[in-house]
């Protein structure tokens, strides 16, 4: 079986806090801080747009507090 780790990559753009996680050489999600939220909201946000059994064009998203792991 071939194992295939998952990487991480940060944009072109060195303002954003973002980091594009990938597959091989396909972006699968991101990680990173979410724009326009108030301070005592959660700051970071994740997406994932590829997980077996979803439709094509579907995704989910959420967000996790600062202090715990993402």
């Amino acid at each position: 079986m071939i194992n295939t780790a998952l990487t991480r990559r940060r944009p072109e753009n060195p303002h954003e806090e973002t980091w594009q996680i990938c597959f091989t050489d396909i972006r699968i999600g991101a990680i990173g801080a979410r724009a326009g939220v108030p301070v005592h909201a959660d700051q970071w946000g994740w997406s994932v747009g590829l997980y077996p059994g979803m439709e094509p064009g579907t995704g989910r998203m959420g967000k996790r507090h600062l202090r715990s792991r993402a």
